[in-house]
């Protein structure tokens, strides 16, 4: 693996020592950073090396065990940060964009290379499910992916073939590059070698390799997002009593969406888009959205089986509740029609 080197001066400072200056055992410090779609990816990778390395010796951080609650967010990162030598970074590239590759985690790490003075040298290391990200061209990465054919099989047929991944595995050989660091810190106490034996080592690799596999037969493999969206926001309570929506209600949308009923506006109060509708549709749409939405609050799904004929041509659409929010003041419920 291509590595993040320190400065010479980071790499003279060898001498036996029972801890850091603040009393507490030196440890290799592993950080896991990813994007919360990838949360179970990181906790395969996460789970993998934690049983598998030498735990006297190592710190294994993932913001889902490490975080402490009511301490702010980056405060803690940047700390754990500055005790890292090893950066993992699991990218899939299907993060969000306020969780790009150059976020808060790599950007950090990077600039405290020149700065921390720790035994073992620091590296950046990409998990990636298809393709390397740009920003990460040059270093060596391991890959995720698992293709077509492989998603279909099931959990004993793959566990099967993955015991063909040896010592010589990507994975295997990162696991290796990880013991080497842990006894860095060992020798520093004047201890001897951890022993790692070839078999345990492709043994872990195997098994962090089965859980990315069962991770992302749970993964989407992709979503379409309804061309069409309104948002109904109820100011106060809905019950499974209600018996139609407040009329103070209101109802929103995009331009295509909302010319669907003939209407201008991008957003509307409910008594006033029911006044407004043409006698033809005015009944049914109001019935229809309300069971929908109404469906909803006693139940754990929605009747989304209710359709409505709207536009200039008559066109058809289903109705679907994709989502609900309740607020501390009320609630909103946005009905999807397609």
């Amino acid at each position: 693996m291509k590595s993040v080197r320190r400065t010479d001066k980071a790499k003279q400072s060898v001498t036996p020592t029972s801890g850091d200056v603040s009393g507490n055992l030196e440890k290799l410090g592993i950080f896991i950073s990813y994007a919360s779609e990838d949360m179970q990816l990181a906790l395969a990778i996460y789970n993998g090396i934690k049983a598998h390395l030498d735990t006297d010796f190592t710190d294994v951080w993932i913001d889902v065990e490490g975080m402490r609650s009511g301490f702010d967010l980056k405060t803690q990162i940047r700390d754990q940060l500055k005790q890292t030598d090893i950066l993992i970074v699991v990218y899939t590239g299907q993060e969000k964009e306020s969780h790009g590759f150059t976020g808060l985690e790599i950007g950090f790490f990077l600039r405290e290379q020149d700065e921390t003075n720790r035994p073992a040298e620091p590296r950046l290391v990409v998990f990636y499910l298809d393709k390397m990200p740009i920003v990460a061209a040059g270093l060596k990465g391991i890959r995720l992916g698992v293709d077509k054919t492989e998603m279909a099989l099931e959990e004993a047929a793959y566990r099967k073939k993955l015991s063909s991944v040896d010592d010589s595995h990507a994975l295997s050989l990162f696991l290796r590059d990880l013991e080497e660091s842990v006894n860095v810190f060992r020798n520093r106490l004047s201890l001897p070698d951890q022993p790692y034996l070839p078999d345990a080592r492709s043994l872990a690799a195997q098994n962090i390799l089965f859980d990315i596999f069962k991770a992302l037969q749970t993964r989407k493999d992709f979503e379409v997002n309804p061309q069409r969206k309104v948002i109904l926001a109820v100011e106060g309570d809905l019950t499974k009593d209600s018996a139609e929506l407040p009329g103070s209600s209101t109802m929103s949308g995009d331009q295509a969406t909302m010319s669907i009923f003939g209407i201008a506006e991008t957003s509307i109060l409910w008594k006033d888009f029911v006044d407004s509708a043409s006698s033809q549709f005015k009944l049914i749409w109001k019935s229809t959205i309300e069971r929908v939405v109404l469906s909803s609050l006693d139940q754990l799904e929605a009747d989304n089986s209710q359709i409505i004929v709207a536009g200039y041509d008559q066109d058809i659409y289903r109705l679907i509740l994709t989502k609900r929010i309740r607020y501390t003041w009320g609630e909103r419920v946005p009905p999807l029609p397609r």
